[in-house]
């Protein structure tokens, strides 16, 4: 009997109370407060989740344009342009490019055998949700034209 009354007092201070049968589950109520709490975080964490992939994929397509720029630059360090001018194209991964070769500003030797040239490469692709680019240059020296 010693042992009976020990637990109806840890009960009793505990705060539970022995002859009601409701205290012992949920109330649907609590169910569908519980279950809307649960379903808001987990939208809100699928929300952050699509922002990291859409910025993962951003991130991707900018490396992948940035390479493309630095070779077509580095094509013509090996194969000086003979003029200036425009060339464009396109990737196979979608990826637009324009490759642009126009004088320095300030060339005065009008008897030089080279000139010294603005070699600049635009990559335009579809970012997320607006149209990106990107644009490198440098400086080559080219053949000069015969006149």
């Amino acid at each position: 009997m010693g042992h009976r009354s020990s637990k109806l007092r840890l009960k009793a201070v505990a705060g539970v109370s022995l002859g009601d049968a409701r205290d012992g589950g949920f109330t649907l109520i609590e169910v569908l407060v519980a279950l809307t709490i649960l379903s808001l975080s987990l939208g809100v964490l699928f929300g952050i989740f699509s922002q990291d992939l859409s910025r993962t994929r951003d991130t991707e397509r900018a490396t992948e344009a940035r390479m493309l720029a630095q070779s077509l630059l580095a094509e013509t360090a090996t194969t000086a342009p003979q003029s200036y001018g425009e060339t464009d194209g396109a990737s196979g991964t979608g990826l637009s490019w324009q490759l642009k070769v126009s004088p320095y500003p300030q060339h005065d030797d009008q008897n030089a055998q080279l000139h010294a040239a603005v070699v600049s490469a635009t990559i335009t692709w579809q970012g997320s949700g607006a149209p990106r680019s990107l644009t490198l240059m440098t400086l080559r020296l080219i053949p000069k034209a015969s006149s």
